[in-house]
């Protein structure tokens, strides 16, 4: 019903009960302090414009709607230039008034569970979630494509600029308060969402969960996920110095000084070996985070998500800026 709500306050109807609404690009990155940063905004800019966003209700599942856009950066694939957001409706808003908005982004697995999972649990307490499907992911999924870890910089790029892209859709949509639209990622999504972030400002707030900085290092040192990404860049016939290049294009260190120190927060575990601790720290330390915005759990790269509920709460009190109120479970 409340998705049935949204869809009305919108634009005329389209064909199969979607609804579509026109967005603009509010790209505006001021220019970078060094020459990498100055490179990196380059590598991600386009012409801002009008596009249009198309939202198209989906029955039977967790989701309130599916919602679509073009890609800013399009890489002549049709199916991955073509943004997909699962809209999770924030729970008792109807059309009350605006509601504030996060953008979940996902895992290096793509299978989306810990993104649905936390866009669930902001959806019930009053926030609009979406989960962005980066490229050759999800609904965009291509998996020759994803296969090729050549293309990797490549998908990097371009979800990068989905992610910011992504901000202004979500703005057009209805009941969303356009001034409280974050950002949070995990792991790989932590990537995005650190750079997106860094391009301009313009997510109020900014989440970054294992998330790190130099990620030569990381692929040097780090296990399991980090490991096995490395493993295909080599199989690929990427030398480590052409490694090196690729991933210093997207360094998040690069764009750290750009984000807001007292609206950014990073959750890491002590014990984690695929994004290292000293990792964390470079990354903490160059956005400017204080003890109370670098907040550490005890767990690896895995076990971290045993904490999930508390950090949940942690993100909901900053989007609402009032304490979340405490669940069944923790009411016990």
């Amino acid at each position: 019903m409340a998705l049935v709500l949204l869809l009305a306050a919108g634009a005329a109807g389209q064909e199969s009960g979607a609804r579509t609404y026109v967005a603009r690009d509010s790209l505006a990155p001021k220019p970078g302090a060094t020459e990498e940063a100055r490179n990196l905004l380059r590598l991600l800019a386009w012409q801002p414009t009008k596009f249009e966003v198309s939202v198209r209700p989906e029955q039977g599942s967790w989701t309130g709607g599916i919602v679509t856009f073009p890609s800013p950066k399009p890489q002549g694939n049709k199916r991955a230039d073509t943004v997909f957001m699962e809209w999770y409706v924030g729970k008792g808003r109807r059309l009350l008034k605006p509601a504030p908005a996060v953008l979940v982004l996902h895992i290096l697995s793509g299978r989306m569970v810990v993104a649905r999972a936390i866009a669930r649990g902001l959806a019930n307490q009053g926030i609009h979630a979406f989960v962005l499907h980066l490229p050759d992911y999800g609904r965009r999924e291509n998996r020759a494509r994803r296969g090729d870890a050549s293309l990797f910089p490549h998908r990097m790029v371009q979800g990068v600029a989905d992610v910011r892209r992504g901000r202004d859709a979500i703005a057009a949509l209805p009941c969303v308060d356009a001034a409280r639209i974050s950002v949070q990622g995990t792991s790989l999504g932590s990537l995005a969402a650190s750079v997106a972030a860094g391009i301009d400002g313009a997510f109020v707030n900014v989440f970054l969960a294992l998330a790190g900085g130099d990620l030569v290092s990381v692929l040097d040192k780090g296990h399991k996920s980090a490991a096995a990404l490395k493993r295909q860049l080599q199989r690929a016939h990427v030398t480590r110095e052409a490694l090196a290049q690729v991933v210093a294009r997207l360094e998040p260190l690069t764009l750290a000084d750009r984000l807001d120190p007292q609206r950014t927060w990073l959750y890491s575990g002590r014990s984690d070996r695929v994004v290292p601790k000293e990792n964390a720290i470079k990354l903490a330390r160059a956005v400017g985070l204080d003890a109370e915005h670098h907040l550490w759990v005890n767990g690896n790269h895995y076990t971290s998500a045993l904490h999930a509920g508390g950090i949940l709460r942690h993100m909901v009190e900053q989007v609402h800026g009032r304490p979340a109120p405490k669940t069944a479970a923790e009411k016990r």
